[in-house]
Parts: structure tokens; C-alpha cells; sequence
């Protein structure tokens, strides 16, 4: 049989076929929810295929990923039984207990290691303009100097420098 008959295969599919579709669901939740918990992004939707990549990516370099994230579907199934969605969120997001470290509850665990990077993925892809100034004209804050420290000009000045 020839080679370009057979099915393609990249390592994204690959790595993405690992997880069950719940938990995949489970996970694009939590992104979700962190948008709209720190009101960072309206619609996540654009982000999904960046974030997909993400999950990918850290099956591929540490395959005890696919063990956390079925860790955290099990943890938030059984916060949403207890409190309810928006409470568990909340708490998965807030609880300082779940920060301790090192991790021996599968609560921090799901906490450090699938939503704390969640959290930081989210500022990464471009969460973290939103911080600032709501007011601004246009929608940019002025908090948000660009990526590499914003245009060097002196009407353009953010509202935390350095000096204070």
C-alpha cells in the first residue's frame, strides 16, 4: 500500500484522541470559565484552537497530564454535585488551600496543576488586555503597553509605571 493512502497523522489528533471527549469538554469549560470569571474575553471560541495545541502539548511533553486532567474532571463533577456550577468555580478558583503545596488532595492538584495554567495560557493568549482601564477610548486600556512594553511616546503613558 502506497504511504499517501494512509491516514495522516499529526501529533495534535493523536494527543487529543488520548482523552475522552467528556473531560476535553470538562476542560474547555474551565477555559471558558476563567474568561468569564476575570472577564477577560467575551467568547472564548477564537482561542479554542490555540488551546487545544496547549492540552497537546503537554500530553506530548509529560504524559501525566492525561492522568491531571482526568484528575480535574473527577474534582470539579464532585464540586458541582456539592455547590453547584458557579460556586465551584468560584471555589476551584479562589481557595487558598488548594494552593499549599506540595499537592496531596486531588483538589490542589486539579488547582496547581490544570488551573493555575489554565489561568496563565488565558493571560498569555491575550487575556491580560483587558486589565486596566475599561473607559479607554477603542477598548485598550491603558495599562496595556503592548507585549514588549507598549509605544514609546510620551502621551501614551500607563497608569502603573515603575516609579510607583
Amino acid at each position: 500500500m502506497a504511504k499517501y493512502n494512509l491516514e495522516a497523522k499529526y501529533f495534535l489528533q493523536e494527543n487529543l484522541r488520548k482523552l475522552d471527549d467528556a473531560v476535553l469538554d470538562k476542560l474547555w469549560q474551565l477555559y471558558a470559565e476563567i474568561c468569564k470569571f476575570w472577564e477577560t474575553v467575551e467568547d472564548p471560541a477564537d482561542m479554542k484552537a490555540d488551546f487545544l495545541v496547549f492540552i497537546s502539548n503537554r500530553i506530548e511533553t509529560d504524559l501525566r497530564y492525561l492522568i491531571e486532567y482526568v484528575n480535574y474532571a473527577e474534582v470539579i463533577d464532585e464540586l458541582i454535585k456539592e455547590f453547584g456550577a458557579e460556586t465551584a468555580f468560584k471555589k476551584l478558583f479562589t481557595d487558598t488551600q488548594a494552593n499549599i503545596t506540595p499537592a496531596f488532595t486531588n483538589l490542589a492538584r486539579a488547582k496547581q496543576l490544570v488551573v493555575n495554567e489554565f489561568i496563565a495560557l488565558n493571560l498569555a493568549l491575550g487575556g491580560f488586555r483587558t486589565f486596566g482601564d475599561p473607559s479607554v477610548p477603542q477598548g485598550v486600556p491603558l495599562n496595556y503597553p503592548g507585549y514588549i512594553g507598549g509605544m514609546n511616546r510620551k502621551d501614551n503613558i500607563p497608569y502603573r509605571t515603575k516609579s510607583k
